[in-house]
């Protein structure tokens, strides 16, 4: 072997070495820059989906009423504006067992608040529960009411699940979801 020849396989490894040098950094590159754009775009975007805030309410009561519907409460989703509505669902919630001696957050500013009331249709036994995810954007407050169902044996008590809070005061529709 002469040594043109040996210095020949140096070079070619040198320049096999050095395409595939390139290719990876072009590929480097590419990721990279592809990278980039997906988090340019993910940044830039507004989850469309869910456009609303979280609002934060205050719990007056949640629980059961156990008079076999006696109190005459059908199920409804109620927005109570003035004391004197709210007196006279306390009266109605009262008829058979004083519940309103658990109530918390009380008394009541309506300059400043607004009461949300949700009761459920009465159930044949116990166990039943309400949640309440509540969100506000520009056009509406949106009250999503989540009802959870016993899981197992429950108590074969009659009971009508409830739940009583207070938002702030606000000029938007409410909308019960």
């Amino acid at each position: 072997m002469t040594l043109e020849n040996l210095l020949k396989v140096p070079c070619q490894m040198a320049n096999q070495l050095n395409i595939k040098m390139r290719s990876f950094i072009q590929t480097k590159y590419i990721i990279y820059t592809w990278l980039w754009i997906g988090a340019l775009t993910t940044l830039g975007c507004s989850n469309s989906e869910n456009p609303n805030d979280t609002m934060v309410y205050d719990l007056i009561s949640k629980g059961n009423l156990y008079g076999d519907g006696a109190e005459g409460i059908t199920q409804q989703n109620m927005i109570i504006t003035t004391q004197l509505s709210w007196n006279a669902l306390v009266s109605q919630m009262n008829t058979v067992n004083n519940v309103s001696d658990e109530f918390e957050n009380l008394p009541i500013d309506y300059t400043s608040s607004t009461v949300i009331a949700v009761f459920e249709e009465v159930k044949s036994n116990g166990g039943y529960e309400l949640e309440l995810e509540i969100y506000s954007n520009q056009e509406q407050i949106e009250i999503h009411i989540i009802s959870t169902s016993p899981g197992g044996n429950a108590t074969t008590v009659i009971t009508q699940p409830y739940i009583i809070v207070t938002i702030p005061k606000t000029d938007l529709p409410i909308q019960f979801q």
